[in-house]
């Protein structure tokens, strides 16, 4: 990294940090050292520190809360921008403006206070806003996509702002444009239905519960790993061929739902990555179906 980048982080008072251990904020606790990470405080130092990130050509990737992004080798030589410091939202008549690194549950759950319902089954989701909509995020049914009305964006290749309604988000199973083109969230606006709070954070509860009982939910892991490839989910077949406890090293397919893997001591990533490739190998022998992962890697 150079020393103009570094001046000009402080000048935009950015926190930045230097040869970061990623594995510190990484959910399955993986992960080697990144060159430089920055932490803008607000949208403008985000917008300003891409375009000087593009403009000198210097690789950079943005990252909310690292709950499902998995990230490959000892050492990253790039920028990470984090964005949860991006919090900032407000409520307004069942809608929500929110920005890019609010976290998705803690939102759910302050906005429930105000009977701001119908996305209760995403609660417990451990991602971003930025993040669960990047990937069209869901849980028993409901998806991002179901409250989305439209988010604004930043594209540092143009240097411009645009705003793209939920029609325009190219949504499906968990994809949005976002894995099209090199657009960046910066806040999002959601619509909600109105409910009585106490039923709201009833149904809440319930999802939590269900979480806890049939996931890994206080372990070390990147959250669900494959995408459903069949009406079958493809857990069920991961379960099926036997997998259920195997490992290899330190990560292992969880034993409480095997669409989860868990870093059950000293797991690198690659050890994932091969674990996750016998899987994938296996299900593709056995049921010919080739299946694709949820998580991200860099």
């Amino acid at each position: 990294m150079t020393q103009g980048l570094f001046e000009f982080l402080k000048k935009q008072d950015v926190e930045y940090i230097r040869s970061f251990n990623f594995s510190k904020v990484s959910s399955i606790a993986i992960g080697g050292t990144v060159s430089l990470v920055a932490i803008p405080s607000d949208i403008s130092s985000f917008i300003r520190t891409l375009d000087y990130l593009s403009k000198n050509k210097i690789k950079y990737k943005v990252i909310g809360r690292a709950t499902n992004t998995l990230m490959l080798g000892d050492f990253y030589d790039g920028v990470i921008i984090f964005t949860n410091k991006l919090t900032n939202y407000f409520a307004a008549e069942n809608t929500i403006y929110a920005e890019c690194g609010t976290s998705l549950s803690k939102l759910l759950r302050e906005v429930s206070a105000l009977g701001y319902g119908g996305a209760e089954e995403l609660y417990g989701i451990p991602g971003s806003i930025g993040g669960a909509v990047f990937g069209n995020a869901g849980a028993f049914g409901k998806s991002i996509s179901d409250s989305f009305v439209e988010g604004r964006f930043y594209s540092p290749i143009d240097k411009r702002t645009l705003i793209i309604t939920a029609d325009e988000m190219n949504f499906s199973y968990r994809h949005s444009i976002m894995k099209e083109r090199e657009i960046i969230l910066l806040s999002a606006k959601f619509k909600f239905t109105n409910k009585a709070p106490d039923t709201i954070k009833a149904k809440m509860r319930d999802i939590i519960l269900k979480r806890v009982n049939s996931q890994p939910y206080h372990e070390k892991s990147l959250g669900s790993i494959f995408k459903r490839c069949s009406d079958i989910p493809t857990s069920r077949l991961i379960e099926e061929l036997g997998f259920k406890g195997f490992s290899v090293g330190g990560a292992s397919v969880s034993m409480k739902h095997a669409g989860f893997i868990i870093n059950s001591g000293g797991a690198t990533s690659s050890d994932v990555v091969e674990l996750v490739n016998i899987i994938k190998d296996k299900i593709q022998t056995v049921y010919h179906l080739s299946v694709q992962e949820e998580i991200q890697y860099f």
